[in-house]
């Protein structure tokens, strides 16, 4: 999904219909949802093309006593009203301001309808993210044609999911969920849809716990980067300003054949092929893959890195190209992008870091991915456009007990199923057991889940000659695809040197204050954590005492509530939620979080000015170190003005 801004920065709550002469209330929801998600607007029109009339069973009739539409359902088995039959407009105020949310909180509801109630939620709190569920493309069809809600549509933290793309919330939590935010997940259902859809309800609540459980996960995957990933992002932080986004390449390539390479064992069956696909399909090479393809003599159009660790430096050692992009997460090892000669694409999601940077700088762009860069990959080549899509190299398995093709820096490793726990067979592309593992096998999910949703008529081919079936794939060999999908000349270089020489920087004095401010308020921060120390130490040693002075210790717990308001109060706050995880966890569930049997009230009283303290001990830490990052990309950017 691609975000859109508000039209006349105001959110209208009804709309008169269309003069002759103007847009019908389709064509102009149409248009902006093409641009907010391209691929639900194809779905719309794939599903127009096989059916002339949609959901003839929602019928539009004004309301009793505000003469505003509202609308009846009505199949076998499910009917209602969709909104209050006399003023549908005060029916869903009443409903979104009996919402019990914070600022800040992700709100999840069920059911669109006309979407009354949708655009009171955006009206109430225009920063929370919104996400809505609707349970059928055929109703919503029919909204768009009985109702104006572009501005709705246009609201950059709305998003959309609509029929069984519910199925495949894991693979879209990156466009609303950041790590760190599974606690700010509200879950809410529209009346109307409780009583007429009441199993998609059902679905939906348990689909998003699903969510939250993979979120938590990944925030495990944060405490392991806590500290790297703010030092990648804003070491990075002169190349995310000055590259183009990433979604300069959307729509590039419309109806182009794009290959996307993998690093698995079968790439050595067909790699030397690759050179005659060169200038006939787009090549997007996963980093893994890459000195594979450069022992072959092959440079692909395209290269993608996502992987923050130092591991991952090794597959660019000794590598001294230029004529190939980059494109990279700001999370991406530092020292592979500052050190890579090439030109480059920034992404512009992924964290709060990633976030906060975009605010003061133009959009790059989001993508979908897994854990694997292949699938970054995909979805770049999805939303460049790409038919067919091509895999070659992905097996998602350990074919010939092989992990990764020759020339890649694990050549010659291999596994069977006793070397270590989570593997299992799964079929082949030719109906025999291939050996995988679960992180794999999550990948091969990942792939099909998107191809499953993938607008109809878009061809995925795996040409990889071995590993795990993708179903959904056609599977050919790499020679077959060749000979039917890739004998016209595109021109590759061209298009991609036109985005660079055609990209405007951004005005970076905007982001240079914004950094200075930044680490100002870290001091103030830390300021705050050291008044905050003090107070805890001091609590801790009137719980110790003898005789404990109740008013003694109610004014300095009084003052240690201020230094949390203080610390919330700060614009630099979140930029040090990354960072201060593993003290969170810590503070939240670790030793000093559990209360022993039998414990006193001079026991808790101790053990909670301990909490306190450690938890400001630790952001203590986290500003100081968070400092030092930001001076060095303020120092970096400054010095690249010059």
């Amino acid at each position: 999904m691609s975000a859109g801004g508000r039209v006349g920065g105001i959110l209208l709550l009804n709309r008169t219909m269309p003069t002759t002469g103007e847009l019908s209330f389709f064509e102009q929801n149409l248009e902006v949802l093409k641009e907010k998600d391209p691929s639900l607007a194809g779905r719309i029109g794939d599903m127009l093309k096989e059916q002339k009339q949609c959901c003839a069973n929602l019928e539009i009739i004004p309301g009793k006593i505000s003469g505003i539409p509202t609308a009846r359902f009505s199949e076998a088995g499910k009917e209602g009203l969709l909104h209050s039959g006399y003023d549908p407009v005060k029916e869903s105020e009443r409903w979104a301001a009996g919402l019990d949310y914070r600022a800040g909180d992700i709100l999840v509801v069920t059911g669109f309808g006309l979407g009354y109630h949708i655009r009171h939620l955006l009206k109430r709190n225009p920063e929370n993210t919104l996400v809505v569920v609707e349970p059928r493309l055929d109703l919503f069809i029919r909204v768009l044609e009985a109702v104006d809600i572009t501005d709705i549509l246009s609201v950059p933290n709305f998003y959309l999911i609509v029929e069984e793309e519910v199925l495949a919330l894991k693979n879209k939590t990156v466009l609303f969920f950041n790590v760190g935010e599974v606690d700010k997940l509200q879950i809410y259902y529209w009346p109307a849809y409780q009583r007429i859809f009441p199993e998609f309800c059902r679905e939906v609540g348990i689909a998003f716990l699903e969510v939250a459980k993979h979120i938590r996960i990944t925030e495990n995957t944060i405490l392991f980067f806590s500290q790297l990933w703010p030092e990648n992002v804003f070491y990075n932080l002169t190349n995310v300003v000055r590259s183009p986004g990433v979604n300069q390449l959307f729509g590039k390539f419309e109806g182009q054949p794009a290959i996307i390479i993998s690093a698995g064992p079968s790439l050595n069956k067909n790699c030397e092929l690759l050179k005659e696909a060169k200038g006939k399909a787009v090549l997007i090479c996963v980093d893994t893959a890459l000195k594979t393809l450069l022992k072959h003599d092959i440079h692909p159009d395209l290269l993608v890195a996502l992987d923050g660790s130092e591991l991952n430096c090794k597959h660019f050692e000794g590598i001294d190209i230029d004529d190939v992009p980059l494109i990279f997460l700001p999370t991406t090892h530092h020292k592979i992008v500052n050190e890579y000669k090439g030109a480059k694409f920034s992404i512009g999601a992924g964290n709060d870091l990633i976030q906060w940077i975009s605010k003061h700088i133009d959009w790059k762009g989001a993508i979908s991915y897994s854990g694997s860069v292949a699938t970054a990959a995909f979805d770049v080549a999805a939303r460049m456009g790409a038919n067919p899509i091509i895999f070659v190299g992905q097996d998602l398995a350990y074919s010939g007990g092989k992990t990764h093709a020759d020339g890649t820096i694990y050549e010659g490793k291999r596994v069977d199923e006793y070397s270590s726990g989570n593997k299992f067979y799964i079929e082949d592309i030719e109906g025999k057991p291939v050996l995988t593992d679960l992180v794999l096998y999550s990948f091969l999910e990942w792939f099909e889940n998107m191809i499953r949703l993938a607008p109809k008529g878009k061809v995925f081919i795996d040409a990889t000659e071995g590993g795990a079936k993708i179903k959904g794939t056609q599977i050919l060999t790499l020679r077959e695809v060749l000979g039917r999908y890739c004998q016209d000349p595109i021109p590759v270089q061209e298009i991609l040197t036109e985005i660079f020489v055609n990209y405007k920087l951004p005005e970076e004095e905007p982001l240079l204050s914004s950094l200075e401010t930044a680490i100002c308020s870290l001091q103030k921060l830390k300021n705050i954590s050291s008044r905050a120390l003090k107070t805890a130490r001091k609590l801790y040693a009137e719980f110790a005492g003898k005789k404990i002075k109740s008013a003694k210790v109610n004014k300095l717990l009084a003052e240690i509530d201020r230094c949390d308001e203080a610390v919330k109060a700060e614009e630099a706050h979140r930029l040090i939620q990354i960072m201060l995880q593993p003290v969170l966890l810590s503070v939240m569930k670790g030793p000093l979080a559990q209360a022993k049997p039998g414990e006193t009230e001079q026991e808790l009283g101790k053990r909670v000015a301990k909490r306190t303290e450690f938890l400001y001990q630790g952001i203590e830490i986290v500003c100081r170190d968070m400092a030092r990052i930001l001076q060095k990309a303020l120092d970096d950017l400054g010095r690249g003005r010059e």
